[in-house]
């Protein structure tokens, strides 16, 4: 399984209360809480004052329960486990589920894990070819329904393995932890993590286009590796129907490109990194 062998692309939360609130520095109890580590790595390293990291520490105990044939990283700690390898001929591996701690803890709101095929994989769509790419040059902001997915290759650096992501509750506002992981963290390269409102379609079949609409309040996640890949730094923007300086509509509102909706860079807070 390709799950967690690679270096981290990128670790980030976000604490919100509101998405309108992040116009301004959020107050410094808007800092991520200790319930996922935040330490640059994947695996839970006890004890260090967290609930989670993204997968079990690798301890000798416990001995978690796995399917037949999974993938299992044994401790405890983890959100994630008993992802499937792959099946031979290429095929890129299954990506791991909730582990029974994480599903039963009731602060976490949602979840998701996703194995991205590589461009060396052979899927449904042929060999050696990445299934989702993009086929057109997309710049942030554009139409969406402008986008078109399909088999292709890019370099290494480029190329995203997995990306996964957890909301989880506070008593004072709601929190978002993400990540993601690239084939090869030398060379310059840029990650976008956006944060959409509107259910986004997919054409059905190997390559086609995309559907949906941007809508007030949107956030967009920029994140730039320079130095050969080695430093990351990222920008924060929110989706404005509007042009500054405003007003603007209530979080949700649809206003798709071509007239003023753009996205505005806001400032990060501290709990952003």
């Amino acid at each position: 399984m390709r799950a967690f062998r690679r270096r981290p692309a990128a670790l980030l939360v976000l604490a919100v209360s509101a998405t309108a609130a992040l116009l301004f520095p959020l107050p410094s109890n808007a800092a991520p809480s200790s319930w996922l580590a935040l330490d640059g790595k994947v695996r839970f390293t006890p004890p260090g004052g967290v609930t989670f990291d993204w997968a079990n520490s690798g301890a000798g105990s416990p001995l978690p329960a796995c399917p037949a044939g999974a993938v299992n990283v044994t401790g405890s700690g983890g959100l994630f486990n008993c992802g499937t390898p792959s099946a031979g001929g290429g095929a890129p591996p299954g990506a791991p589920s909730l582990t029974p701690a994480g599903a039963a803890d009731l602060t976490r709101i949602s979840s998701t894990f996703v194995v991205d095929p590589l461009s060396s994989d052979t899927t449904p769509c042929g060999a050696s070819n990445d299934p989702t790419t993009f086929t057109t040059s997309v710049k942030n902001g554009d139409d969406i329904n402008g986008m078109a997915f399909g088999p292709g290759n890019v370099p290494n650096k480029n190329d995203l393995s997995n990306v996964y992501a957890v909301s989880h509750a506070t008593a004072a506002r709601p929190e978002l932890f993400f990540g993601a992981e690239r084939l090869s963290d030398n060379g310059d390269s840029h990650i976008d993590f956006e944060f959409l409102q509107t259910i986004i379609g997919l054409t059905a079949g190997c390559s086609g286009n995309f559907s949906g609409h941007r809508t007030e309040g949107d956030l967009l996640v920029a994140v730039d590796f320079t130095g050969g890949g080695g430093t990351a730094t990222n920008e924060l923007y929110q989706w404005h129907c509007n042009a500054e300086p405003g007003p603007q509509p209530g979080d949700g509102t649809v206003c798709d490109p071509g007239g003023a909706a753009h996205y505005e860079q806001i400032s990060i807070p501290g709990s952003v990194g």
